[in-house]
């Protein structure tokens, strides 16, 4: 609906702030169905380029899937019950990758707070076929599962990617000697790339035939992902040498560099990038051909169009500074496309700004309020009382606790002992001497 015609445009913008409105209504109390929506949500902001909106509900998703426990089995649930919060939860995985690109700070799931298995085939999943996995970091010394579907392997190819740019931000950030360990980082991480391609099953793996096999399954674009993805984590690793990109290397971090190392990265990203080519240049046999092949051509061109379009990488200073910026966006990252303004400076009390308070026209205060609530005076002292009892009332904010309701339920809370930060110490302190004052 917010990508047809114009005419259903402002009624999709309407339903996807009514859903909005309705996920975060009740903010306090999670729940998987919200955390679905809230999914939904960000996706579509992501496609309308509306990234600051996103960037903040993936905040709400992640704490809601959290506070729930998605990232840990139930082995109590039945199979089809934990598959879906084994989606939900690798789907929130997928999205912080996505946002984050790389950057350390801007991950709110990290791969080492996530404690269950890749989802199964997509297949078992519509059956309610139990099927057994893998974790996301691959067994050393052991085979990997016949059985793992595109999905499980899409996953690990992105956070290899997440790695990769981890990895060649942090270096190219770096300042002094830090440098000098990228080489041996380089080389571990094309060690689990060619792994994870050795990895792939036979009917997982490209050529011409499981194309031609794909051609009219809905199965197409995951396979096609798969080996984009996984040919752009080369590129991706091995442009950190190339010059007049922002994300490498400065010219005197180069030179630390032994040149037979540089002249070796740059081969490597250059056959890296044709096998990409390769695997773009194959998809024009179904072009002709197939149908399934129109909604995917389109978004080729797209993304080439973006591609060309942007501007190119600025370039940056060759010296090295004293303070390296601590963030790296890349070219079409999505959290550096928000338009965030930062008000730090009206934090300070300017003397170019007049700050008196204006009076208010009516005395409308807590004192105001107070007499609201009291009745017309009465010279009964059974009145008299009576207003007494209201403002102690008032003004008696022992019931009141903040963590009452589902949360404090759900993190064991017990309100009568809430010391978050250890400020009254390790003893109850003695009141007699006060009470005896």
């Amino acid at each position: 609906m917010l990508e047809i015609a114009p005419s259903m445009k402002d009624i999709g913008v309407a339903c996807l702030s009514k859903a909005e409105a309705i996920a975060l209504k009740n903010v306090g109390t999670p729940s998987v169905v919200k955390i679905q929506v809230l999914i939904l949500i960000i996706k579509a902001h992501c496609r309308q380029a509306r990234m600051t909106q996103a960037f903040v509900l993936f905040a709400i998703a992640s704490r809601f899937a959290y506070a729930l426990r998605l990232n840990h089995e139930t082995p109590k649930l039945s199979f089809l019950e934990q598959e879906t919060r084994r989606r939900l939860m690798w789907s929130l995985f997928m999205i912080d990758m996505t946002l984050a690109g790389g950057i350390r700070e801007l991950s709110l799931c990290p791969a080492e707070s996530i404690y269950i298995q890749l989802p199964c085939q997509d297949e078992n999943f519509e059956f309610d076929k139990e099927q057994k996995t893998e974790p996301l970091e691959p067994i050393l010394n052991q085979l990997a599962s016949p059985d793992l579907g595109s999905l499980a392997t899409y996953l690990r190819i992105c956070w290899l990617r997440y790695r990769i740019l981890q990895t060649t931000k942090e270096a190219v950030l770096s300042q002094g000697d830090a440098v000098d360990q990228l080489p041996e980082k380089v080389e571990q991480l094309a060690i689990e790339l060619a792994d994870l391609e050795e990895r792939l099953p036979q009917d997982l793996r490209f050529s011409k035939r499981n194309l031609h096999l794909r051609a009219y399954s809905t199965r197409l674009c995951p396979y096609l992902l798969v080996h984009i993805w996984l040919r752009q984590c080369y590129c991706d690793l091995y442009r950190v040498v190339l010059t007049g990109l922002k994300e490498a290397l400065r010219e005197d971090q180069l030179q630390r560099l032994d040149p037979i190392i540089v002249f070796d990265y740059r081969s490597k990203c250059y056959e890296s990038a044709k096998d990409l080519s390769h695997v773009l240049e194959s998809t024009q046999i179904l072009k002709d051909r197939f149908v399934a092949m129109d909604a995917d051509e389109r978004d080729f061109q797209k993304l080439l169009r973006r591609g060309k379009s942007a501007d190119p990488s600025p370039s940056r200073d060759n010296s090295p500074t004293m303070s390296a910026p601590s963030q790296l966006f890349s070219r079409h990252n999505l959290v550096g496309q928000m338009h965030i303004e930062d008000d730090s400076a009206d934090l300070t009390i300017r003397e170019d700004v007049n700050h008196a308070c204006p009076q208010p026209s009516s005395p409308i205060g807590p004192h105001a309020q107070i007499s609201a609530t009291l009745p017309e005076k009465d010279d009964d002292s059974t009145s008299t009382d009576l207003n007494m009892q209201r403002l102690t009332d008032f003004f008696d904010l022992g019931p009141f606790n903040g963590y009452q309701g589902d949360f404090g339920e759900l993190f064991g809370i017990d309100p009568a002992n809430l010391d978050l930060f250890g400020w009254s110490g390790n003893s109850i302190p003695d009141t007699t001497e006060a009470t005896r004052l």
